[in-house]
């Protein structure tokens, strides 16, 4: 399986110049169908602990990553911000979803790690499990940022 990290310096806030960066590189390196596309932790917005500016596009964003999924069929791992999922003080989840390159959201992994020393934990949730999702003959286990220290 071929892996395309779709690296690239968010602008801060700015979904529509961020959705355009992606679609710019992507159509510049075509991914050879069934392949797997990964992009950054809260791919769209930066790295933002503000959930009254992540909150309100995340269903808009989830979409734009199944679209991508489709128009390349290949497979996506893709960061953002949904509501909690259960009752919580914290409003938000940092999360991975999985996509499979007919659009459908295969799993969401919750990031377990708030970064602490920023105070993510405030207004982030931590996910209490790991996935595995398997595609294309490999075990995928998507991790985000700061969950990379805890190996265990």
């Amino acid at each position: 399986m071929n892996v395309h990290a779709v690296q690239y310096s968010p602008v801060w806030q700015d979904r529509a110049a961020n959705r355009q960066r992606i679609q710019t590189l992507l159509h510049a390196a075509p991914p050879t169908p069934g392949s797997l596309l990964v992009l950054p932790e809260m791919a769209l917005t930066g790295f933002n602990l503000h959930p009254s500016q992540t909150l309100p596009d995340w269903q808009t964003d989830l979409e734009f990553f199944q679209h991508l999924a489709r128009e390349h069929r290949c497979a996506v791992i893709a960061g953002g911000v949904r509501p909690t999922a259960s009752p919580s003080p914290t409003p938000a989840e940092n999360v991975a979803w999985v996509i499979l390159p007919d659009g459908e959201v295969k799993a969401t992994y919750v990031k377990q790690r708030p970064f602490s020393l920023g105070e993510e934990h405030r207004v982030h949730v931590a996910g209490t499990a790991s996935i595995v999702v398997e595609y294309g003959g490999f075990r995928l286990a998507p991790q985000i940022c700061y969950d990379l220290r805890f190996p265990e």
